[in-house]
């Protein structure tokens, strides 16, 4: 495993940490795809929703609070963009889960 301060936030040795402009990145160039989830602890797990303009995407934390149910911090607008990813989720890695709080 390496050294790095923000080493022990990836389960897998295959990411390398990369720096820009004071902040670390713990998983490098790696992102969640539209409808895939990206685990960063125990029942924390990392979606990126796409945006138009010059944001681009909002990151959005499913944290698991049931067997059944998860909370988000953060879901993105109201946008057909924002629609479309949270569907692909909900028809991938959350089927038959529900969303229970939004912060």
């Amino acid at each position: 495993m390496s050294s790095s301060p923000d080493a022990s936030l990836t389960q897998d040795d295959s990411y390398t940490a990369t720096s820009h402009k004071g902040l670390t990145y713990p998983w490098g160039e790696r992102t969640p795809d539209v409808g895939e989830l990206i685990s960063i602890a125990d029942g924390v797990h990392w979606a990126r929703i796409p945006m138009p303009g010059s944001l681009d995407h909002i990151n959005c934390w499913v944290v698991d609070v049931a067997d059944d149910a998860f909370a988000t911090v953060d879901s993105g607008m109201r946008l057909p963009e924002c629609r479309d990813a949270w569907t692909a989720l909900f028809d991938g890695v959350l089927t038959g889960r529900r969303l229970s709080h939004v912060f």
